[in-house]
């Protein structure tokens, strides 16, 4: 069960009325100092492992055809550029990066179809491999609103919004850091076509040993593969 402690209430309606009115440039004028020293602290914490894997939980809420999908599955990551989402519901279903093309296979959805771009740039940090994009230099891409304290599961939290200063492959994003270890143990991100995809990490286990065949994808036989 996931509760806001009293403190979050006022604070976040200041933080939504700001984000609300502001420019990512007027924000700026306003650093919060506080959002900045969780920000990175759990980049030092990231900096300071070399690979991670958790049990995720991921929402997905399609809010333009009122279509909100589940799955969980495992998740990891290695420094400095490997990523990888293996689902166990929907079975099959994958994301990797391997350092060179983010990999999608949704055999869920086509059985026969491998989708693959450039790991490189923004779209692809934001939108899969979200350590490194949230947890590398967090102060030059983001501005950041400290929204309060919040109880995930058991574990306090300090919740923090995220706001773009250049270009990103979504509208905002909200990222949940465990006060006591510095992890990120959950990420909201608002893409720009109105879709929220939520993601709560468990059980993180901290340098566990990761081959490279870990983050290497091998297509299917007779799969298309789609470059974009």
């Amino acid at each position: 069960m996931t509760l806001l402690t009293p403190l979050w209430r006022p604070r976040a309606l200041v933080a939504m009325a700001a984000w609300a009115c502001l420019p990512a440039t007027a924000l700026a004028q306003e650093r919060d100092s506080d959002a900045y020293r969780v920000l990175e602290e759990a980049a030092e914490k990231f900096a300071s492992v070399e690979s991670m894997c958790a049990r995720f939980q991921q929402v997905t809420e399609v809010t333009l055809i009122g279509l909100t999908t589940r799955g969980h599955g495992t998740l990891c990551e290695k420094h400095p550029n490997l990523f990888s989402m293996r689902f166990a519901d929907p079975e099959g279903d994958v994301v990797l990066v391997d350092g060179t093309y983010v990999w999608t296979y949704y055999p869920s959805m086509d059985k026969r179809q491998v989708i693959r771009f450039a790991a490189a740039g923004a779209g692809a940090g934001a939108g899969f491999n979200f350590f490194k994009a949230f947890l590398d230099e967090p102060e030059a891409k983001y501005v950041a609103v400290h929204e309060g304290t919040e109880d995930i599961d058991g574990t306090h939290t300090q919740r923090l919004g995220l706001l773009p200063r250049g270009s990103a492959a979504f509208r905002s994003a909200t990222v949940w850091v465990a006060t006591e270890s510095r992890l990120l143990v959950r990420v909201r991100i608002n893409d720009e076509n109105g879709s929220v995809r939520t993601l709560t990490l468990s059980d993180v286990r901290l340098n566990p040993e990761l081959s490279e065949d870990h983050f290497t994808f091998h297509p299917p036989p007779n799969a298309r593969i789609v470059t974009r």
